[in-house]
């Protein structure tokens, strides 16, 4: 049984590989280093390697130097496996380092199976290796582009997230549900890089109508073009299971997916549910990435963010919105009926309310009792001092009541 060694740092690629091959009937081994790839070759003496190029540890360059190295193990066949922004300086440096063919991440399973047979089958004598100080160059110059890669990358995803968190501030501080909506869609459109946008949220119920906010287009949609009965099944499906979805469209007809014919040419579609921990409201799609021919995976992951926070401030916000409606009401029937009454706060005891009727009443009370006072003090007055008001304490200042 022939023996295939697959040395990948991702474990979900190396699983997909050895689970593959495996079906092909080969024996399989596994590492997840060069490093420790190494020691398996030297152990088991595979038929085929399959490494990728860039690892921790020991790379795909090192690890098929230090192959080349020993003699016992210097003819054993290797297949570079690396991501496609590589796939030149992969295949520059496997000509140089003896490796016999490069596959490009992710690969279609039939273009694999078939290079590893072809491999495999393959009886001539192994290419010879460059001299160390060229290999070292076009080393270094596959790492210096690996580096520049990912460092242009990061700075991007690092200002694309530092702009989904002011977004998602500004969204935040919105308390009109009709106002978020177009925020959301101006924003995620500007984010993401589409050159349109359009949002859709059905009716609740047959009181209520539908959401509809477009960004980007000419086009004034109307809530009938997004009918049940014309889009295309992707749209229900995010709806149904609340997951987002990239749409290719390869005519770019909006009526291949069910949107009128006047709507701009799509491409690529990317949709996203508005949704919040209870209840599904909508979705929002954005059409035609921008400097691209497709959204990708980061695309689909920031869009599902926004729209999952915008689900929680769209279902606050209505219930913001409810609880103003209802306190306007309980505000006009408190300040129309002559009854007393108040609402005090259980945990602290302060009163939150109180009734203007219970202020009128307060008012009459403390009228009535001045005028007892008053009363019941000239009383006594007279019956003390009699009726000559010279004798009053008012007129004698030394006096006491």
């Amino acid at each position: 049984m022939l023996c295939i060694l697959v040395v990948d740092d991702h474990p979900d690629g190396r699983e997909l590989l050895v689970t593959l091959l495996g079906y092909r009937g080969y024996r399989m081994l596994a590492a997840s280093d060069g490093r420790e790839g190494l020691k398996l070759v030297q152990q088991e003496r595979p038929d085929l390697v399959i490494a990728d190029v860039l690892m921790p540890v020991m790379d795909g360059f090192e690890f098929v130097k230090q192959v080349r190295a020993h003699p016992e193990i210097a003819q054993t066949r290797v297949i570079f496996y690396t991501a496609s922004y590589h796939e030149q300086a992969a295949m520059d440096l496997a000509k140089k380092c003896g490796v016999l063919a490069v596959l490009t991440k992710p690969a279609e399973p039939e273009i694999l199976l078939d290079t590893v047979e072809s491999v495999l089958q393959d009886v001539g004598e192994q290419p010879v290796c460059a001299e160390p100080q060229e290999l070292e160059q076009q080393h270094l110059r596959l790492m210096t582009d690996k580096l520049k890669t990912m460092a242009d990358s990061l700075g991007l995803a690092n200002q694309r997230y530092a702009a989904l968190i002011e977004i998602n501030l500004q969204l935040a501080s919105e308390r009109d549900p009709a106002r978020l909506l177009d925020a959301l869609c101006h924003q995620s459109r500007q984010l993401i890089g589409a050159r349109i946008a359009f949002l859709y949220l059905p009716a609740e119920s047959a009181d209520t109508s539908p959401a509809l906010v477009a960004s980007g287009m000419a086009v004034e949609p109307q809530a009938s073009d997004f009918a049940e009965s014309k889009l295309s099944d992707s749209f229900h499906q995010v709806l149904r299971d609340g997951l987002p979805r990239r749409l290719a469209n390869p005519s770019g007809q909006a009526a291949a997916i069910g949107l009128p014919a006047s709507y701009p040419s799509m491409h690529a579609l990317l949709l996203a549910p508005i949704v919040s921990p209870t209840q599904i409201y909508g979705w929002i799609c954005l059409g035609n990435r921008l400097a691209a021919n497709e959204f990708n995976d980061e695309d689909e992951q920031l869009l599902s963010i926004l729209a999952a926070q915008a689900g929680r401030m769209y279902e606050h916000s209505r219930l913001f919105a409810k609880l103003q409606e209802q306190d306007e009401r309980f505000r006009q029937l408190a300040e129309n009926i002559n009854d007393v009454f108040w609402l005090v706060s259980v945990e602290t005891g302060q009163s939150i309310y109180i009734s203007p009727a219970y202020e009128a009443i307060t008012m009459c009370f403390g009228w009535c009792r001045l005028r007892r006072a008053r009363v019941f003090t000239s009383a006594r007055l007279t019956k003390r001092f009699g009726s000559n008001p010279g004798q009053r304490p008012e007129s004698n200042p030394g006096m006491r009541c």
